[in-house]
């Protein structure tokens, strides 16, 4: 399993705010010839408030949310 932290818990709760379904929580994406896996959101940062882990490093990034939303494929509503 995976450990419950608080940027889950987070993600689980408010990421329809942001574009994202809970169901994303994760979910791989690609982004500059890289490969993401989303794992989990952090409202105050603000600008750049999802968590992500390249893949296979397991390297920590935060992306913003737009471009998340576009990397899954799905359009931006603004």
């Amino acid at each position: 399993g995976t450990a419950q932290t608080p940027e889950r818990a987070e993600f689980a709760s408010a990421a329809e705010l942001f574009g994202l379904e809970p169901d994303d929580l994760d979910r791989t994406f690609q982004h500059n010839g890289g490969t993401y896996k989303i794992v989990g959101l952090r409202m105050r940062r603000g600008k750049y408030p999802v968590s992500v882990v390249r893949q296979p490093d397991g390297k920590q990034f935060k992306f913003g949310a737009e471009a998340v939303v576009r990397a899954l494929g799905r359009k931006v509503v603004a």
